[in-house]
C-alpha cells in the first residue's frame, strides 16, 4: 500500500510490539476489488488476530432493513388503514452471491464476516466484541406476529374502534380528489435529526406529482438523508421501484448537513444500475442545492463513479 499511516502500523517492528493492533477493518468496497492482486497484497498487511467486516447490499439477507419498532409500527398502521399509512414491504430477495473467504484471502479466512445495512460492530468490552445484528431486525413473522397480537388486544376498545372506522369513512372521501401535481401525494420517508434513531430515518420527503393512473412517473425528493432510497422502497410495491427510481425529476437539498444529503450518493448510482440493466437512457436527474454541494458531486463523479455524470 502507498499509504503512509498504514504503513506505520503496518511493519514487522510495530506489529510484533503488540503494543497497538487493528482490531477490526471494513471493507467499504466494489466487490470486484477484492479479487484483485493488490487487494490481496493489502489483506496480508493485516495480522491473524484483524477481523474484517465485508458490507455490501448484494450480501445482505436483512428481510427489513431497519431498526425493529418501525416495520413493527407501520404494519400495524397499515393494518388500520392502509391508504394513509403504505404497508412495509420486506425485501424477500436472497444474497445475490456470498464471497468466498478461503479462496480469496486463506490466511484471513477465519476472521472475515459479511455485513449488511446497519450493522454494529461492538469494541468493547472485550467479552462482546465483533459484528452484532440479530437483535434489532426483526423477521417477516416476528413482525406479523406482534402487529397481529396488538390489533387484536385489549388496548383496541369499541370506542377506539368506531373511531378507526369513521377516520376510514373520512379518508375515503377526501381521497375522491384527482391525485397531481396541484395535488401531489406526499410520503415523509424521515423526519428525524442528525442520525437514524430508533423509530425514524433522517430527512427526506418523497412527493409523488403524478395522476394514480401515471403511478410514479413524476417524483421529487425534498432533502435525501442517508437510507433515503431504501426507506421510499419500503414503502412501495417492489414492482414500482424501476419506476420510482426513472421516474425521478427532481432532488432538493436544503442544506449541508449530512443528514439532509448522504443518500444523495447511493440514490445517483442507483439510476446508472438501473439505466444499465434496463438499457435505457434517463432523463438528467435536477438536482437544486447550495453552491457546494456542486463540488462535491463533482469530486465524486470525478474519483469514484464517472457514471453519475448526468
Amino acid at each position: 500500500t502507498t499509504n503512509v499511516l498504514l504503513q506505520k502500523y503496518t511493519t514487522p517492528d510495530y506489529l510484533t510490539s503488540k503494543r497497538y493492533r487493528f482490531v477490526a477493518v471494513m471493507h467499504l468496497v466494489a466487490p470486484e476489488l477484492l479479487e484483485t492482486v493488490e487487494y490481496q497484497k493489502f489483506m496480508s498487511l493485516f495480522d491473524s488476530g484483524t477481523e474484517h467486516v465485508f458490507p455490501h447490499e448484494e450480501f445482505s439477507d436483512k428481510q427489513y432493513p431497519a431498526y425493529h419498532h418501525t416495520p413493527y409500527f407501520g404494519q400495524t398502521l397499515g393494518k388500520i388503514n392502509d391508504q394513509v399509512f403504505p404497508t412495509f414491504y420486506p425485501n424477500l430477495r436472497k444474497p445475490e452471491r456470498r464471497l468466498n473467504f478461503n479462496d480469496l484471502f486463506p490466511d484471513q479466512a477465519a476472521k472475515c464476516v459479511h455485513g449488511s445495512l446497519m450493522d454494529l460492530y461492538y469494541l468493547s468490552p472485550e467479552k462482546v466484541r465483533g459484528l452484532n445484528s440479530e437483535e434489532r431486525f426483526p423477521s417477516i413473522q416476528d413482525i406479523d406476529r406482534e402487529r397481529d397480537s396488538l390489533l387484536v388486544g385489549p388496548r383496541l376498545t369499541p370506542e377506539i374502534l368506531d373511531q378507526i372506522e369513521a377516520f376510514k369513512l373520512y379518508f375515503k372521501e377526501q381521497a375522491s380528489q384527482v391525485r397531481s401535481a396541484d395535488n401531489p401525494e406526499i410520503t415523509f420517508l424521515g423526519t428525524t435529526s442528525m442520525k437514524p434513531s430508533r423509530y425514524r430515518n433522517v430527512s427526506a420527503i418523497y412527493l409523488n406529482l403524478a395522476t394514480k393512473e401515471e403511478g410514479y412517473s413524476k417524483g421529487v425528493l425534498l432533502d435525501c438523508g442517508e437510507g433515503s432510497l431504501k426507506q421510499l422502497y419500503m414503502m412501495t410495491n417492489p414492482e414500482f421501484h424501476d419506476q420510482i427510481l426513472a421516474g425521478l425529476k427532481m432532488v432538493y437539498i436544503t442544506h449541508m448537513h449530512g443528514d439532509h444529503h448522504f443518500g444523495l450518493l447511493p440514490l445517483l448510482s442507483s439510476r446508472c444500475d438501473l439505466a444499465i440493466e434496463t438499457k435505457q437512457e434517463l432523463e438528467p436527474l435536477l438536482i437544486a442545492g447550495p453552491i457546494w454541494l456542486q463540488d462535491w458531486l463533482n469530486i465524486y463523479h470525478q474519483h469514484i463513479d464517472k457514471r453519475t455524470q448526468n
